[in-house]
């Protein structure tokens, strides 16, 4: 979710309110979510704002294993959410791994562990950024990886650095590309995109995540 074009915002286990959640649970008539006897707070996964054109959709999300699904107890907690969320005019959706492609998962997994790799001042934030961006635009039809090579060898710094550094700002989502249908193998420049975000400097950098 964090590499969708159009997500701004991102909640994890968001808490759905304790009172509202008793309520579906009588209404359901299932035992409410409790520890040694104390009902707790029933979050859910990830609650996630888009923008598309300027108007802002919400989406309340679930992951879980399909596995799990066949646990009663975990259905009737998903019951519970897709109720409250309805009653909120919110979407709610199950994801399992079963939906995410493969190629998606391997791409994120390549460079995902880079978002904290390094801690980048704002000017280096924009150097890095603009940096990139002029390569890209010089050399539309170069694979990525050729184009790293090369600020490796302009800038005399060990091999694999401009790399390490592009895998940190795909990370950060500053720039984009289709993951379910390339990888780095086979990624040209011209198959990158810039987020807007970035170039209007309205990003959040993310840090310690």
């Amino acid at each position: 979710m964090d590499w969708h074009e159009h997500v701004v915002d991102i909640r994890e286990q968001f808490p759905i309110p304790l009172e509202a959640s008793q309520t579906i649970a009588n209404e359901m008539a299932i035992a409410h979510h409790s520890y040694q006897g104390t009902d707790e707070i029933v979050t859910t996964d990830f609650l996630v704002d888009l923008d598309y054109d300027g108007k802002i959709v919400r989406r309340a999300i679930s992951v879980k294993y399909a596995d799990a699904l066949d646990d009663p107890r975990a259905l009737e907690k998903l019951e519970l959410e897709r109720r409250y969320w309805l009653s909120k005019d919110i979407p709610f959706y199950l994801v399992t791994e079963v939906e995410i492609p493969e190629l998606l998962k391997k791409n994120v997994h390549w460079f995902h562990p880079y978002i904290n790799h390094f801690d980048l001042s704002s000017a280096e934030q924009h150097e890095y950024f603009n940096l990139f961006l002029t390569a890209i635009n010089k050399h539309p039809s170069q694979k990525l990886t050729d184009i790293t090579t090369k600020l490796d060898d302009e800038y005399n710094v060990q091999a694999g650095d401009h790399l390490a550094m592009m895998r940190h700002l795909l990370a950060q989502r500053a720039f984009l590309f289709d993951l379910e249908k390339l990888t780095i193998k086979n990624l040209r420049a011209r198959d990158i995109t810039p987020s807007q975000h970035w170039i209007e400097e309205t990003y959040e950098y993310a840090v310690g995540e």
